[in-house]
C-alpha cells in the first residue's frame, strides 16, 4: 500500500531512504538497507510501543552538522546561539517519515498525516534547546542521546517529555533517525507541586521560628529606639545651653543616625524571613549568610549566656544559594543548639559556626558543647515530625534538609569526638 509522500519536502530525496509498504491497517518504514532494522524489529516500536515514536529523515540537520565541523565548530550550542541562521537550518533539518499511534494521539492528532512531511521544530517550544543539542551530539560522534524537553501538540498546547533519539539505527540508511518522546507531564506537575508545599512549609516554619524570637526581636527593636530617644533629648539639651554644644548634639545625633540604621536592618531581617515568595537563588558570601543569621538570634546568645564562636576559613567564598533559605537552615540550626544548651545546664556553653572549602563544596558546621543527642536517634533526626520534645512538630531539622537536598546538598547530624555535644554539618557546591 503506498502513501502520499507529497507533503515531504523532497519526495525525491525521501524515497530513497525509504519505501512504504504494508497490510490493511499497517502503516509502515521499510528501510532499502537489508539488515537489522526488521519488520519484527519495527513493528514493536511503531505499532506496539505506548511511547511516541517518530523516524525522521535528518539528513538536512547532519549535512550542516557536518559543515560546521569542518569549518572548527566544536561547540554547537554555542554556536548556533550566536548564529540564527544555523540554528534554524539545525531545528528545520529533520523531516518526519513515520509515526506511531501513541504520537499521534499525544501529540494532539487524528491521522499520520497531520504529521508526516512536517519538519520537527514545529513540535518543539522556541526555548528548547533539545533540537541543537541532538545536532552537537551527533557532530561528537554520540549514536544516541537525550534530553528533557518541551513540545508542543497540534493545537498548540505544550507538554514535559524525555526527549530520546538514536541517530545510527543498526540497518538503516544513513540519515534517518527514531526519536522517542515519553511524557512526564504528570512527573513535572507533581515535582512541581512538592516544590510549592515545600516552599510554603518552610515559610510556614520561618513564621513561627519568628514567634519564637519575637521577644529577643521586641528587645533589639527597644533597644534600639531607646537609644534614639535618650539620643534626641541629649541633642536638645545640648543645644539649649547658654552656650549651645554643637559638637556634643551631633555626636548624639550620629548615635540617633546610627540606631535607626540598626532599627531598620532589623525591620528588615524580619520582613525577609516573614515574606512568601518563590526561591531566587543569588551569589552571597559566607560571611554575609553566617552574620546575618546570628544577628537573628544574638540577643538569644547574650540573654542565655551563651559565648560564640567562628571558624570561618574565607567569608568571602561565594555560594549560589537561595539567600532567605540558607537564612533559615541556619537560625533553625542556631536556635535548636541554643535550645539544647538552655535545656541542659553547662558550664560555659558555647556554640562555634565553621565553615572551610571542600573541593567543589562549602562546608558548614553548627557545633554545641551541651549534651549531645541520643544515638538511637541520630538516624530518624531530620525525619518529619520526629521531636525529642513533647511541645516539638518535629519540623524544623525536616525543612532543613529540604531547604539543602533543594540547593543539591547534604546536611548530616553526630555526636562530637573531642568532647560532649553535637555537630550539624551542612554542604553546599560552590559557585565557580
Amino acid at each position: 500500500m503506498a502513501t502520499d509522500l507529497s507533503r515531504i519536502e523532497d519526495a525525491d530525496a525521501a524515497s530513497d531512504l525509504v519505501q512504504i509498504a504494508g497490510s490493511p491497517g499497517i502503516l509502515q518504514v521499510v528501510p532499502i538497507v537489508e539488515s537489522d532494522w526488521s519488520d519484527t524489529w519495527y513493528r514493536v516500536f511503531m505499532q506496539v510501543s505506548s511511547i511516541s515514536f517518530v523516524v525522521v529523515d535528518a539528513r538536512k540537520r547532519m549535512q550542516r552538522c557536518r559543515e560546521l565541523g569542518a569549518d572548527g565548530v566544536t561547540n554547537l550550542v554555542a554556536h548556533l546561539s550566536m548564529s540564527p541562521e544555523d540554528a534554524a537550518i539545525i531545528r528545520s533539518g529533520a523531516t518526519i517519515l513515520d509515526i506511531n499511534e501513541t504520537g499521534v494521539r499525544v501529540f494532539g492528532g487524528s491521522s499520520k498525516a497531520d504529521f508526516i512531511g512536517q519538519t520537527t521544530n514545529r513540535f518543539f517550544s522556541k526555548d528548547c534547546t533539545a533540537l541543537q543539542s541532538v545536532a552537537d551530539a551527533y557532530l561528537q560522534g554520540q549514536t544516541a542521546f537525550q534530553q528533557q524537553a518541551t513540545n508542543h501538540r497540534l493545537d498548540g498546547s505544550t507538554f514535559e517529555s524525555l526527549f530520546c533519539v538514536v541517530m545510527r539505527v543498526p540497518g538503516a540508511s544513513d540519515g534517518v533517525w527514531l526519536a522517542g518522546f515519553i511524557d512526564n507531564s504528570a512527573e513535572q506537575r507533581q515535582r512541581a507541586m512538592t516544590n510549592v508545599l515545600r516552599d510554603e512549609l518552610a515559610h510556614v516554619s520561618r513564621i513561627s521560628t519568628l514567634g519564637e524570637m519575637s521577644a529577643s526581636i521586641a528587645h533589639e527593636l527597644g533597644q534600639a529606639l531607646a537609644t534614639i530617644g535618650t539620643s534626641v533629648q541629649a541633642a536638645l539639651n545640648y543645644l539649649n545651653l547658654p552656650e549651645p554644644n554643637v559638637d556634643a548634639a551631633k555626636r548624639a545625633c550620629g548615635r540617633v543616625a546610627a540606631q535607626t540604621v540598626r532599627a531598620s536592618e532589623i525591620i528588615d531581617r524580619v520582613r525577609g524571613m516573614a515574606a512568601r515568595r518563590p526561591g531566587t537563588a543569588t551569589p552571597v558570601t559566607i560571611g554575609e549568610l553566617v552574620q546575618d543569621s546570628v544577628g537573628f538570634v544574638r540577643h538569644e546568645f547574650e540573654r542565655t549566656s551563651i559565648a560564640l564562636s567562628y571558624g570561618i576559613e574565607d567569608e568571602d567564598l561565594v555560594v549560589v544559594v537561595d539567600r532567605v533559605q540558607i537564612q533559615q537552615l541556619l537560625v533553625n540550626l542556631l536556635m535548636n543548639a541554643t535550645q539544647a544548651l538552655r535545656d541542659h545546664e553547662t558550664g560555659m556553653p558555647t556554640i562555634s559556626v565553621n565553615a572551610r572549602r571542600d573541593g567543589r563544596c562549602i562546608v558548614l558546621e553548627v557545633r554545641d558543647n551541651g549534651p549531645g543527642m541520643a544515638e538511637e536517634d541520630l538516624p530518624q533526626v531530620f525525619d518529619s515530625f520526629f521531636s525529642t520534645k513533647s511541645d516539638g512538630l518535629g519540623l524544623g531539622l525536616s525543612i532543613c534538609r529540604s531547604i539543602v537536598e533543594a540547593h543539591g546538598g547534604s546536611i548530616s547530624a553526630a555526636n562530637r569526638t573531642d568532647r560532649s555535644g553535637a555537630v550539624i554539618t551542612v554542604e553546599l557546591p560552590v559557585s565557580e
